[in-house]
């Protein structure tokens, strides 16, 4: 699905502006995804990874979410000093629980200086909200397989007020004592328009202008971001039955 016309070269894409249709069938892409109602998720955080590279998936299992209640449940590595335990991550909306075992009791974890209520930045939804808004700049980058799906890798710079507007759900922004107006994301969509795969980092705009000038000239240099911010989905549709947090039931994802 390549949208746009774009000069080819071998399998790689030469960045192509597009036209206002891109725009929308970005936008569209997170209505288009949450429809699905649910998926299976592999979600990660890596810093200093290349432009696009996923969270390392070959020591992750996958998870599920769900996205009528924003809830996304996997398991996960719980370290105690310098022990490792088996544990699971379970995410309500924009709190995030923790155990370590399946019968133990669930954990809250702070989430540090985030609105209440707001979806935190490095959260599995978080860049799916986000979508939502016409890119200020778009580019197709290339055709790739994502989980054996053939995909349109599509890069994209977001308004971060627009996101703020747009968003099915409140989003929390890093912390930053200067206004970042924009910030670079990655998305990968399949012939229904659905996200495959989504990736963003976000420019450290505690220099002001020079900072993030600074910061786009080095990731284009190098290939490299500062905390590269991962999500994938596949299997949409798939049936997922997700566990309760230890609140009431009134508030509990399931």
């Amino acid at each position: 699905m390549i949208p746009c016309d774009a000069r080819r070269e071998g399998r790689l894409y030469v960045a192509a502006r597009c036209s206002g249709d891109t725009l929308v069938i970005v936008s569209e892409a997170p209505g288009r995804t949450i429809a699905a109602g649910t998926a299976r998720v592999l979600h990660g955080i890596r810093v200093n990874a290349p432009d696009g590279e996923p969270a390392p998936t070959e020591r992750q299992d996958a998870g599920v979410v769900d996205f009528v209640r924003r809830s996304v449940h996997y398991p996960s590595t719980i370290v105690v000093g310098k022990s490792e335990y088996p544990g699971e991550t379970l995410w309500c909306g924009p709190d995030l629980f923790s155990r370590s075992t399946a019968e133990g009791s669930w954990q809250q974890i702070p989430l540090g200086r985030v609105p209440p209520g707001a979806m935190p930045f490095g959260g599995p939804l978080w860049l799916l909200g986000a979508l939502c808004s016409a890119p200020k700049d778009v580019a197709i980058v290339s055709e790739d397989q994502v989980r054996g799906v053939s995909t349109t890798h599509i890069s994209v710079t977001l308004d971060t007020r627009e996101t703020e507007r747009c968003s099915p759900w409140r989003l929390g922004f890093p912390s930053r004592r200067e206004p970042t107006d924009a910030f670079p994301a990655e998305v990968w969509l399949d012939d229904n328009g659905r996200v495959r795969r989504m990736g963003c980092d976000w420019i450290d705009a505690s220099r002001g202008r020079l900072g993030q000038a600074l910061h786009t000239i080095v990731a284009k240099a190098s290939g490299r971001r500062t905390s590269w911010v991962t999500t994938e989905f596949w299997d949409f549709g798939v049936d997922v039955v997700l566990p309760k947090s230890n609140r009431s039931a009134a508030r509990t994802c399931a």
